[in-house]
This record gives structure tokens, sequence and C-alpha cells, in this order.
């Protein structure tokens, strides 16, 4: 009888402490995606909005093209594919280098990518194994414990934390994971650098704070580049619409810190719009174009952009996440 209880007791006290063990690790909370903007630090030197769907030929002329400019889907990462046949809409910031400078050849550029859509965490494990280098690790925070999978070779880490969300990073990734199971009461999940318009035309949005001015030198004349960090140039934002598949119409502003400067550098800003408008083999100047100062910034519409145009204004961000990536 006294072994019986003796038995009994040992058994409840395992119970106990296997109870202990579970409560200790909460369930995830599930992914809800008012704002996948509080995943992401509100440093970033640049933020991109992107949905898929509406612009699928753009992102596979971005991620697919060599760099003779030809087309050459058949070495495309099996990863990308999935993540662009899955993915409805597209969140990406970039942090800067790890040298904490702007990217430089000897430094890599720091990034966090979320994607929103429908995913399968039995693909997602089937395909990050540990013959292709795939490692998995874990972070505890807030109780939670969460996993995410790195790559020993280029560090590229991918998460899956809801069905509807995966993340992927060079590095950073332990800060969104760690926003995700924040309350949603939390106030760091209020941040939106970008005011996701979700009424058809969906566009293609833009905003390069001040800490991120040097990313504009490949799409700015020369006479605009920021020649140091005191540039009078506080931030950029741009929408670009799609108007057929190889064209594009742009909206937006540059922010200056006064009005004098706004009003002296819209001269510059206009014949760098002409430029972008001659490149593109047009002729004389476009009508749809509008530009006026308002206050301290200069506001822009009706700018026509072709595919190769955006291609080269965005490639330095899009090739960094494609070439960078081996899942």
């Amino acid at each position: 009888m006294r072994h019986w209880a003796s038995q009994s007791l040992l058994k409840i006290r395992f119970l106990l402490v296997a109870a202990l063990l579970f409560a200790s690790c909460k369930t995830l909370p599930q992914w809800e995606s008012q704002n996948p903007w509080g995943l992401f630090p509100s440093d970033g030197s640049l933020y991109l909005y992107l949905p898929v769907p509406e612009h699928r030929e753009l992102l596979d002329t971005l991620l697919f093209r060599e760099r003779d400019g030809s087309q050459n889907k058949g070495g495309a990462s099996k990863g990308i594919v999935y993540l662009l046949d899955h993915t409805s809409e597209l969140f990406l910031v970039l942090l800067g280098s790890d040298s904490g400078e702007f990217p430089s050849k000897s430094s890599s550029l720091r990034w966090i990518l979320a994607g929103v859509g429908e995913y399968s965490s039995f693909l997602l494990r089937l395909s990050l194994t540990p013959e292709e280098g795939w490692e998995e690790r874990k972070i505890r925070t807030s109780g939670y414990s969460l996993s995410y999978f790195q790559h020993r070779g280029s560090g590229l880490q991918v998460a899956l934390p809801d069905t509807c969300l995966l993340i992927v990073s060079s590095g950073e990734i332990e800060f969104p994971l760690k926003q995700f199971v924040l309350p949603r009461t939390d106030p760091s999940l209020h941040f939106q650098p970008l005011g996701v318009n979700k009424q058809p035309p969906l566009p293609i949005s833009l905003y390069i704070p001040k800490t991120g001015i040097s990313f504009l030198t490949i799409f700015l004349e020369p006479e605009l580049q920021p020649r140091n960090r005191e540039s009078a140039i506080e931030a950029f934002r741009m929408e670009l619409y799609r108007k057929d598949p190889l064209s594009y119409s742009a909206t937006g502003s540059i922010l200056f810190l006064k009005e004098e400067q706004a009003r002296s550098m819209s001269v510059l800003v206009r014949l760098a719009f002409a430029g972008w408008f001659l490149q593109q083999g047009g002729k004389g100047g476009p009508n749809s174009i509008q530009i006026l100062v308002n206050g301290t910034s200069i506001e822009f519409s009706g700018l026509p952009l072709s595919m190769e145009t955006i291609a080269q204004f965005v490639q330095s961000m899009i090739d960094t996440i494609a070439r960078t990536s081996s899942w």
C-alpha cells in the first residue's frame, strides 16, 4: 500500500512539474495585421510597403534579372518564389550597415522584411534543413519561447511566428519577434511610417527619413545629392501607381527644414525630374507632371517612371535580399 502511495505521489509530482514547465512557455498570440509596422524599429533608414499581387511583374523584374539586364528565372531561389506566391503584402525596413554607417563595399546591409499572407510551417521546416546549412534557434522574451532559423553561411534568419506572418532578416530578427508578443496596447506597436492605402489601386509606398537620405543618391541628380549629414533634405516620400505593365506614375513629396530651402531647391527638383523623363526616351516635358512648393516641402505628382527606372532605384535595396537569400 505504501509502495503504491509512493508511486502515485511521484506521478503527481511529475505532472505538477510538467504542468509548471508547460505554463512557463505561454502559447504564442495570434497575429493581428492591423499594423505590421509595429514589428519594426522606428529609427530605420528606409521603409517600403509593397502589395505583391498588384506589382508582381515589377517584383519579378527586380528579383530575377541578371546584371546584364537579361531575365533568368531558372536559377531563382525557390524560397523567394514561394514567398511571392503566398504573400499579399511586403513590409521592409533598411537599418543601414553593420558598421553604423551607410552601406559600402566593406559593410553589409541590415534589414528586416515581413510578409503577410498564408504560409506553411511544414514546408518551411522541410526546406530549412541542417543539410542546407540551417539551424534552429530559440529566444525567450516576455514569458514566450519563439523559434527561428539561421543560415550558418549567410547569417540569414527566418521565422514563422504565425501562419499569416513570415519574417526574414539579415540578423536583426529578435527585434520583430519580441515586438510580436508585446501586448496590443503597447505604444511601440503604434509606429506607422507609412499610411497604407487599402483602397484600389494599391500603390508601392516608400518613406526615407533624414537618417536614410543617402539611399537617394542613385535617384537624385548630382546637384541634389546630399554631400554630408547636414543635408537640407529632411525626408522623402513616394507612392508608385501602376499605369500599365511597363510604366508607373509617381506621387510624393520632399521635406526640407526651412521654407526657403524648399523654394530654392524646387528649380533643381524640376531639372532632375526632366532628366529622368528624358532618360526614359521622353520628348519635351510631360503635361502630367505637377510640382509645387507647399511650406517646407516640394510636392510632386504625375511623374512617369518606366519599369527600368524603378528597377535602378530599388535594385540596391532588393538585390541585397535576393542575393543574400539561399533558401
